[in-house]
C-alpha cells in the first residue's frame, strides 16, 4: 500500500518537475528525486550504513557537501524531501514558478513523506523477542499435542487431521513472519529495487519528453545559458536552509 502511494507521488513530482522551462532546476530536482528513493532503500533494508558505496548509491546523485550532511542524519529521505521543498520555495520567491504550483508540489512532497513514513513504521514496528518465542513455543506446543485430543473421535484420521491443522497453523505463522519484514531480499518480498529502477527510467523519460535531455539516456549540454535574465540560486545544502 504505502510502496505504491510512494510510486505513484513520485511519478506526479516527476512530472511537475520536467514542466520546469529551466532544464538545471529540472535535473536538479529529478536528481534529488532518484536519491530520495536510494536512500528510502537503504533505510528500509536497514542498510544505511551502505550510503557512499557506489554499489549501492550512485556517486552522481550526491554531492561532496551533501554526503557529509547525510551521513549525520538519522532519516536521509526526509532530508532530501526537505532540500526538494526550499529549491522549490527559492524558485516561487525568485518568480519562476506560480504559487499554485508551488502549492501542488508540496502536497506532492508531503503524500512522499507519508508514504516513507508509513513503509518505515512497517519495518521498526517488530515483535518484541520474548513475545515471539512465546508464540513460537505455545504454538508448538499445541499443534504436537493436538492429537492426542483428536485421538477419541477421529480414530485413524487423526493423523490426516492433525498434519492439516499443523500445515495451517505453520504456514500462517510463516506468513506473518514475511509480513513482518517485506522488504528484504527473500523471493517473497517487495520488489524495491524494481520499482526503483522503473522510477529511475520514469524521471529520466519525463525530462527528455520535455526536452531537458538530447536523449533518454545523456544530459543536454546546453543549460547554462538558460535564464539569463532570471534565475534562482539552489538549494543551500547546509543545514541553515536557502542560499539568498
Amino acid at each position: 500500500m504505502w510502496l505504491g502511494k510512494m510510486s505513484k507521488a513520485v511519478r506526479n513530482v516527476s512530472r511537475e518537475i520536467s514542466d520546469y522551462e529551466s532544464s538545471l532546476l529540472a535535473m536538479e530536482l529529478s536528481r534529488y528525486l532518484r536519491l530520495f528513493m536510494a536512500l528510502t532503500r537503504l533505510q528500509l533494508r536497514d542498510e544505511t550504513h551502505l550510503f557512499g558505496n557506489p554499489k549501492y548509491v550512485a556517486p552522481e546523485l550526491y554531492t561532496a557537501d551533501e554526503k557529509k550532511i547525510l551521513e549525520g542524519v538519522a532519516r536521509r529521505p526526509l532530508k532530501i524531501l526537505g532540500w526538494m521543498e526550499a529549491t522549490v520555495d527559492a524558485m516561487s520567491q525568485a518568480g519562476l514558478i506560480s504559487q499554485f504550483r508551488e502549492f501542488q508540489f508540496v502536497t506532492h512532497i508531503e503524500t512522499l513523506g507519508q508514504s516513507f513514513q508509513g513503509s518505515n513504521k512497517i519495518r521498526a514496528l517488530q515483535l518484541p523477542l520474548p513475545y515471539a518465542q512465546l508464540l513460537t513455543y505455545f504454538l508448538g506446543l499445541y499443534v504436537y499435542t493436538l492429537p492426542f485430543v483428536l485421538v477419541a473421535t477421529m480414530g485413524r484420521a487423526t493423523p490426516i487431521v492433525a498434519g492439516l491443522f499443523a500445515i495451517i497453523l505453520f504456514g500462517i505463522n510463516s506468513v506473518a513472519k514475511q509480513l513482518a519484514d517485506p522488504y528484504g531480499y527473500d523471493a517473497n518480498d517487495l520488489p524495491i529495487d524494481q520499482l526503483e529502477n522503473a522510477v529511475a527510467e520514469d524521471v529520466q523519460y519525463d525530462l527528455h519528453r520535455n526536452g531537458h535531455v538530447a536523449t533518454e539516456g545523456n544530459i543536454r549540454l546546453d543549460i547554462d545559458t538558460e535564464y539569463s535574465s532570471k534565475s534562482v540560486d539552489l538549494i543551500d545544502t547546509s543545514d541553515d536552509g536557502l542560499m539568498v
